[in-house]
């Protein structure tokens, strides 16, 4: 049962990071902004991980990881490598919804 819940916490991150990343048009408004204040070029203003799907599926799922498993007891090396896993994995999970939902 946990591992299942642990697989549709992955999905939410993935999910999350490719509404923000492709459909909410929040980098969008953080360039402009970017580039009417501070005149900077838009082609040269990068707000990673916002507008990268994987890289805020990866940073989402590691901070929420990381939250939840230090609420229940220490972070020993093991949970560190578990975390680190999870956050690959929903990179993945973004990786490839975002592949099979854009087609």
């Amino acid at each position: 049962m946990e591992s299942i819940a642990l697989l549709t916490q992955l999905f939410i991150a993935a999910l999350a990071a490719i509404t923000v990343a492709h459909y909410s048009g929040l980098p969008a408004l953080i360039k402009t902004w970017i580039n009417r204040n501070f005149s900077i070029p838009y082609t040269w203003i990068k707000v990673k991980p916002l507008d990268c799907h994987v890289c805020l599926a990866f940073w989402l799922a590691l901070v929420y990881r990381v939250a939840s498993v230090t609420q229940n007891g220490p972070f020993t090396l093991g949970t560190a490598v578990q975390v680190l896993l999870q956050a690959v994995a929903a990179s993945a999970i973004s990786h490839f919804l975002y592949r099979h939902l854009s087609k």
